[in-house]
């Protein structure tokens, strides 16, 4: 028999358990325990607000939530001065089920669901419940089944302070909840990392007391770092619309974490949201945390927040956009929809995508080292190209070798080519790699000199340079343009100390040289055969070092100095590096340079070895002019391509 719905009486409602739908909100959290805080922190800041706006508390008072743990007893009491529930919310709000005061379901407040205080309830047993209100103070007891006595209504607060508010007293404390709230050490920081903004407002008061011992947390003052370190600042991001709804993030700020004493007090980009009583997003409600974009990981160089207020808002449906717990936005990639991914990737382009740390610049040089090595090591071609005479390299394969670990050197002379025609220019640099910690605020680097070894004379000397240096950020500068007028071997050297202005006698930090030829020369010390067929490793190329020639090829090798190895050069102005830079973002630009740096590597590595085995051979000048014209013809037909876009 058919029946229609106008004939049906619907007068039977659906059994609920309530004990598993505590279970279930309990699960609702990953951590039950960091949700009892947030629920804590939310309900009181939104009652505060609410009270305030009814008349029920003065606007200028504090805000004050204590919590104090007894581990001996398993007992946790939170009570807070934000003017209570009157007897209606007591009963029909609190301590019911997904059924929220009419101003937190029209959005008003911070939390919208009515199961705040049920995740409260499940890190216990049972507790005690009091609330004072201006109406009335009201109590009562509720276990972890969802059963609670009869509101009592009594004359004053037995368990509060006596101020207008709410107050908790939970007994039998679950032990794996106890565990993290009786540790100060993971409190602080997940009270910060969770309500950052709140803990910046002079106006409230969170207290946390374990055992006698009470804590105050401490938040990095934001307006402080966004004053003095901020490096993005945009009122509002590029709206995105989802089923049919605009959204927009809002106030996204990013911070140089590298300009801070302090560690970042969290990493990628925090979402916060408010309520319509405090004027500011307090509370957070996702994390975005980049995966492809260097300066956001280990180490931190930028971290960041935002307004996500707007996408948390009830949607004309009257659903929202966060999830059950407030702690996660429903969105399939939120970074790339809410439009944060891009501009955190803008930041990172314009600030970090050139400026290395030294230890990102020793991990990639000593990648690329380690990486051409092994390639070239894994053929016999080589076994009499002139390597390294340090000791336990040279040639013979040794695959059981453990790659190389070169730490930069403080000071490093470099110069844009090995080889130069009598009459060429040749660029001088030098290269300053701070580690960790300094000794000094400025350096200078004096003794700056060209040596023609050939002669045994210095040709040429740059005045002394005195410059400040910040930990871990290398310093790389063309500091002066020499032209080469007579052929020969010539030194480039340079030394560096500690500089205060008055004081004279600073020891020497460090010294380098580096060697280039002039000319049709022969160089003696290269044909030297005691380096070669010598056990151990293979070590190809000792150093790494970039250099930047927009007219120059893109890779050369160069003796480091008597004896002391080879050293790759990489050219950062050649076109397909300029390219790959512009086109490739985070990782996937930080992949594609080791693996132009390697190929270079490789290529230059074996020109050399067939110039030096022509001229072992003694080929004649018309051989070796040709095998550097094949060398010059290569990079120019490869420049080309890049330029024509091939």
């Amino acid at each position: 028999m058919n029946r229609t719905k106008s004939k049906q009486k619907f007068d039977n409602e659906a059994k609920v358990n309530t004990a598993n739908s505590i279970k279930r909100i309990r699960s609702d959290y990953n951590q039950p325990w960091v949700g009892l805080l947030r629920e804590t922190i939310q309900n009181s800041t939104d009652g505060v607000g609410f009270n305030r706006l009814q008349g029920n508390l003065p606007n200028e008072q504090d805000l004050t939530i204590e919590f104090i743990v007894d581990t001996v007893e398993k007992e946790l009491m939170i009570r807070d001065n934000a003017g209570g529930m009157d007897f209606d919310t007591f009963h029909n709000n609190l301590l019911a089920i997904d059924n929220p005061s009419d101003d937190k379901a029209d959005g008003n407040g911070a939390g919208s669901y009515g199961r705040g205080f049920w995740v409260i309830m499940s890190c216990g047993e049972w507790a005690e419940l009091e609330t004072n209100h201006t109406t009335g103070v009201f109590a009562s007891s509720v276990n972890i089944e969802g059963m609670y006595d009869t509101i009592q209504t009594l004359d004053e607060p037995s368990l509060g302070s006596g101020d207008k508010g709410t107050c908790y007293r939970i007994h039998g404390v679950r032990d794996d909840d106890m565990s993290y709230l009786s540790d100060w050490d993971t409190i602080e920081p997940t009270l910060v990392e969770n309500f950052a903004p709140l803990l910046n407002d002079d106006s409230v008061n969170i207290e946390y007391t374990i055992d006698g011992e009470t804590h105050t947390p401490e938040a990095p003052d934001l307006n402080k770092l966004r004053q003095e370190y901020a490096l993005c600042e945009e009122s509002e991001l590029e709206p995105f619309t989802y089923h049919g709804e605009e959204h927009k993030v809002l106030d996204f700020t990013m911070i140089d974490a590298t300009k801070m004493d302090d560690e970042p007090p969290w990493t990628g980009v925090m979402l916060f949201k408010g309520n319509d009583y405090l004027g500011y997003p307090f509370m957070k409600v996702d994390w975005y945390e980049p995966r492809g974009i260097p300066s956001t990981k280990n180490p931190t160089k930028m971290f960041g927040w935002c307004d996500a207020s707007d996408i948390c808002r009830p949607r004309k449906d009257g659903t929202t956009l966060e999830n059950n717990a407030h702690d996660d936005i429903q969105l399939s990639r939120t970074g790339t929809k809410t439009n944060i991914q891009s501009k955190v990737y803008d930041v990172h382009d314009a600030f970090f995508k050139d400026n290395y740390t030294t230890e990102e610049k020793t991990e990639l040089l000593n990648a690329v080292q380690n990486n051409v090595n092994s390639l070239l090591g894994t053929t016999d071609a080589f076994d009499t190209f002139s390597k390294s005479t340090r000791s336990g390299t040279g040639t013979g394969p040794s695959p059981s070798s453990p790659p190389s670990v070169t730490s930069l050197s403080f000071l490093r002379c470099k110069t844009d080519k090995y080889n130069v025609e009598v009459g060429e220019d040749i660029s001088l640099g030098i290269e300053v790699n701070p580690q960790n910690t300094l000794d000094y605020d400025m350096y200078e680097i004096s003794n700056i000199q060209v040596r023609n070894k050939t002669e045994d004379e210095i040709v040429y000397e740059v005045p002394s340079i005195i410059t400040e240096l910040v930990e871990n950020e290398p310093l790389e500068q063309i500091i002066d343009i020499f032209t080469c007028d007579e052929m020969g071997k010539y030194v480039f050297s340079a030394e560096i100390s500690g500089y205060i202005d008055g004081e004279e006698n600073i020891e020497t930090k460090d010294t380098s040289k580096t060697t280039f030829i002039v000319g049709e020369f022969e160089d003696a010390s290269t044909k030297d055969e005691s380096d070669k067929n010598s056990e151990g490793s293979v070590e190809f190329i000792s150093e790494v070092s970039p250099f930047t020639n927009p007219d120059g090829g893109k890779a050369f090798i160069q003796p480091i100095s008597d004896g002391e190895g080879l050293r790759l050069n990489v050219n950062t102005a050649w076109p397909a590096f300029v390219n790959a830079k512009e086109t490739l973002r985070g990782d996937a630009f930080e992949q594609k340079q080791e693996k132009l740096f390697t190929d270079w590597g490789v290529d230059a590595v074996i020109d050399h070895w067939v110039t030096e085995k022509l001229q072992d051979l003694g080929a004649s000048k018309e051989i070796l002019d040709f095998n550097e014209k094949r060398i010059k013809t290569t990079d120019d037909l490869e420049k080309k391509k890049v330029m024509n876009n091939e």
